[in-house]
């Protein structure tokens, strides 16, 4: 029985190193849910001690988008271990760098979208300025994910030049056409820093 399951390959692996593989996912994943629970509890602790309020936010982004990508980086590194085809290799890496930059994206969005809000309402506070703030957001949402979205395009091995030069272009044009906006942004990062 042994010999069997160390001998026979499926797919170019014997049983046995998938069962490694799933073991070593298993063993992954459970590690995760310890240390969450050990954290959570701590920073948790933490919080209630601080009058910082961004730092709900940070670990509410936590939860929401950090640990899911553990579990994903789990799963990749149990896959690993087995011997797959350079085209499905290929494909595994691609989407964990497409996973890992969306949830990292969506952190930082969430969390820069707080920090302007949290500063907007602290130092100005007037509803007239918060539509200001919404079309700041707008902007800060679109640096960050254009951002991001080059660094996947970086990664995934695509020629980004012509993008930036195509970018840089269409931001000369978006800030002439937001100078009002651009200047309530440029006037909130001076007072938050």
């Amino acid at each position: 029985m042994i010999h069997f399951i160390s001998e026979q390959k499926y797919f170019g692996n014997t049983l046995l190193d998938y069962l490694i593989s799933v073991g070593i996912i298993i063993v992954l994943v459970l590690t995760i849910r310890v240390l969450k629970g050990i954290i959570q509890k701590r920073l948790k602790a933490w919080i209630e001690n601080t009058k910082i309020v961004i730092d709900d936010v940070i670990i509410s982004g936590i939860e929401k988008f950090i640990i899911p990508l553990l579990y994903f980086c789990a799963f990749y590194f149990g896959l690993t271990y087995l011997d797959l085809s350079t085209s499905v290799a290929k494909i595994f890496h691609s989407a964990l760098v497409i996973i890992v930059a969306f949830f990292i994206i969506r952190f930082t969005v969430v969390v820069t979208h707080y920090v302007f809000k949290y500063y907007w309402e602290k130092r100005v506070g007037d509803k007239e300025s918060m539509r200001n703030l919404r079309g700041i957001s707008t902007i800060v949402t679109i640096v960050v994910w254009g951002l991001g979205l080059l660094f996947l395009l970086d990664n995934l091995d695509f020629r980004i030049s012509a993008i930036i030069t195509g970018l840089g272009i269409g931001g000369v044009a978006v800030a002439f056409a937001a100078q009002a906006v651009l200047s309530d942004f440029f006037w909130l990062l001076r007072d938050i820093f």
